[in-house]
């Protein structure tokens, strides 16, 4: 993301929320990549409860899941953040292997 999107727009109106959680036996907050991301369009948090994830996995009908993780949620240059957000745009999961999908739809949602 930080390559192949954040820094190939530089001036683009983007704003990335990166939502940090322990889901694999190497996650941990201390082995944390809180410098993945050096665009300063993007915050990154630790949720240690996985409440963003659990949310996402009810509010996109995963409930087998259980958590949303490794996923990436685009939402339009005009939403905001609140206690009920609209449904994204567009989403995917894993990031790796959506990531095409993730560019695509960024540089349709810009181009509008």
């Amino acid at each position: 993301m930080q390559r192949e999107l954040l820094a190939k727009k530089p001036t683009a109106p983007l704003k990335v929320y990166a939502i940090w959680f322990n889901m694999l036996p190497s996650d941990s907050r201390d082995r944390w990549p809180g410098d993945v991301f050096t665009d300063a369009r993007v915050t990154q948090r630790w949720d240690a409860n996985k409440l963003v994830g659990t949310w996402y996995a009810t509010s996109l009908g995963l409930r087998d899941r259980g958590v949303l993780w490794d996923a990436y949620l685009l939402y339009g240059l005009s939403a905001t953040l609140s206690a009920q957000p609209s449904p994204p745009v567009s989403w995917g999961n894993p990031v790796v292997q959506t990531r095409e999908k993730l560019r695509t739809d960024v540089q349709a949602l810009l181009s509008r």
